[in-house]
């Protein structure tokens, strides 16, 4: 035999019946090699688990904050008036305080329309627009604080509060309490549904009084005419009789409605539009 045919032949399989046990028992060693040389090369793809195990810590979050308003309340200040953007907290800090309702109560009620400051003889003043809704009712209403006091504005020695200087919050409340310089911040009672169903409803109630059959609807406000306090923090259905050349007699009423009290008064008639007071562009729900 030649012999490079030799040197072939020492890596052949003898033939003999054995052969096919020997050829399995070869191919599952290299199986078995393979698979041990897979499981070293495991660590990688650890990469491409689908998340984190459960033991790792959470990232903790600031608690939500309240509903803020649709718009941010310091954008209602026009750039150049810093001292806008400086009381306009102050203000709704305010209202807040002086209503008992916690913030989130205000931001689901109380969208702020404008802000400006007004210069006057006694001083400067904040001055605030705003849409009150609570239930069916939404109303536009305008609060007055006392910012700045000149140092020739005549003095309300009881209230404490100093002229020619900046106020402060407490400052302001003062003032707030005692009507001083046109302060007049609302105190909003708290109420998420009102006696009433709809408007339609409330005037009825209205007209029901003696003197009330003829009322129509003016407004809604806070506004109390001719009652102390004259706000109680609901808001009041005002309506009044039409007006004739004709007429003699005249009608006009109000009625709660958050408690139902009603009050109808009847003078001579006045060829003038509805019930006056702060709030004049007060609103009357659809």
């Amino acid at each position: 035999m030649p012999a490079s045919t030799a040197r072939h032949d020492r890596f052949r399989v003898p033939a003999s019946p054995e052969r096919p046990v020997v050829l399995a028992v070869l191919a599952l060693g290299a199986l078995l090699s393979m698979g041990s040389c897979s499981e070293a090369a495991a660590p990688p793809a650890v990469s491409t688990l689908p998340s984190e195990p459960a033991t790792t810590p959470s990232v903790q979050t600031a608690p939500a904050a309240p509903a803020s308003p649709s718009r941010p309340l310091l954008s209602l200040c026009a750039s150049s008036a810093p001292e806008c953007q400086t009381y306009l907290p102050v203000w709704r800090e305010l209202v807040i305080a002086r209503s008992g309702i916690d913030a989130s109560y205000f931001d689901a009620h109380v969208v702020p329309l404008t802000a400006s400051i007004d210069t006057w003889n006694d001083g400067r003043s904040l001055r605030v627009r705003y849409r009150l809704t609570i239930d069916w009712v939404s109303f536009e209403r305008e609060d007055v604080m006392i910012v700045f006091i000149n140092s020739s504005a005549a003095p309300y020695p009881s209230l404490g509060v100093p002229l020619g200087t900046p106020l402060d919050a407490s400052q302001i409340a003062r003032a707030a309490g005692g009507g001083a310089w046109g302060t007049a911040i609302a105190a909003i009672q708290r109420v998420d549904t009102l006696k009433f169903r709809t408007q339609d409803e409330a005037l009825a109630a209205l007209r029901a009084h003696p003197d009330g059959g003829t009322l129509q609807p003016q407004e809604i406000s806070f506004n109390r005419p001719g009652l102390l306090p004259r706000e109680n923090g609901h808001p009041h259905l005002h309506a009044r009789s039409p007006e004739s050349l004709t007429a003699e007699r005249c009608s006009r009423g109000m009625i709660d409605l958050v408690t139902g009290e009603a009050y109808v008064t009847v003078d001579a008639c006045r060829m003038t539009g509805g019930p006056g007071g702060r709030d004049g562009r007060g609103g009357v729900a659809p």
